[in-house]
């Protein structure tokens, strides 16, 4: 396996790439979130100097071509802000794209040639078909699923994405809509070729159960823990206690941290909270009082460089 992780300004070591947050949103315009853009360069990247200052050395940008993915205002953000992003390529899940945009119905060959040619190439703009912008590649693949459903649309960019992971070594990060279905997206790549080692399952703590969670990280999926500071769902005590369960039970080895806000109403620079340094200051804190430092080592530093490498 390679030891190389593709940023937007180039490859690095994997063991470079530090505390890493694997799941956040820079520059997105989705559909879905009208209202609460982050389209603001400048204020975007005062938010990820922030969650910087606060230990965050890298984040993993998750969105995908066609919903507002900026690669050029993504290189000067990392740049500016002195932090590693990892961009994605990829699909999200269909409630993301209305009827008639490019990427709702296009097959899963084109999504192939699409994924491989924006990590082994350059990417191909904002919505995916532009001309290529040298120099810029993304690093991971993005593709989505439903509530415990996984439409033909979003079946085809499994394929598709799964062929990529192939060809280019990337790894792949699927969203799980409140944390289900996370077997079968496991069950359909591993189908099509794709070890669950390569999978990094988003949202699964959308779905407290350390059981379930054992099970999927049994079989050799990352789980990442992206929910903090959503205390209307449930306080961060449920995330805590069930990410120290899963640790405890042999799982420590497959997690990893995010807080994908998402929202201009959840970025300080916006106006918002609880900002992208909530999970360096506020949570990640009480993992390390009920795991310890060397737990925190591994969902931070260690966990991301090993999945996120090329390979």
């Amino acid at each position: 396996m390679s030891a190389t992780v593709r940023t937007v300004l180039g490859d690095i070591p994997a063991e470079q790439l530090g505390a890493t947050d694997v799941h956040e949103h820079l520059l997105m315009r989705d559909p879905v979130l009208p209202g609460d853009e982050l389209d603001d360069l400048d204020r975007s990247t005062a938010e990820a100097a922030e969650a910087r200052a606060a230990g965050i050395a890298a984040l993993v940008e998750l969105t995908p071509p066609g919903l507002g993915r900026d690669p050029e205002g993504l290189r000067t953000l990392a740049r500016r802000a002195g932090i590693h992003v990892v961009m994605a390529t990829g699909r999200h899940a269909d409630p993301h794209y209305p009827a008639g945009h490019w990427a709702y119905d296009l097959p899963a060959d084109a999504l192939a040639e699409l994924f491989v040619a924006e990590i082994a190439d350059a990417v191909r703009g904002e919505d995916g078909r532009g001309a290529p912008l040298p120099d810029v590649r993304a690093g991971v693949i993005k593709v989505g699923v439903g509530y415990w459903s996984i439409s033909p649309r979003e079946e085809r960019a499994l394929a598709a994405a799964a062929a990529a992971a192939a060809a280019t070594g990337a790894p792949i990060t699927c969203h799980l809509e409140h944390g289900t279905a996370g077997h079968e997206v496991l069950d359909l790549l591993e189908d099509a070729g794709v070890a669950p080692n390569r999978v990094i399952l988003a949202h699964a703590d959308r779905n407290p159960d350390p059981d379930l969670h054992l099970e999927l990280a049994g079989r050799g999926a990352y789980l990442s823990y992206d929910g903090c500071g959503r205390a209307r769902v449930w306080p961060d005590s449920v995330l805590v206690d069930c990410f120290l369960a899963v640790a405890a039970g042999g799982g420590a080895e497959r997690l990893l941290l995010g807080s994908d806000r998402a929202r201009a109403g959840g970025f300080h620079a916006y106006g918002g909270h609880p900002g992208l340094a909530y999970l360096p200051r506020r949570f990640v804190p009480r993992i390390a009082a009920g795991g310890g430092d060397d737990l925190t080592r591994l969902a931070l530093v260690d966990n991301p460089a090993r999945v996120l490498r090329l390979g």
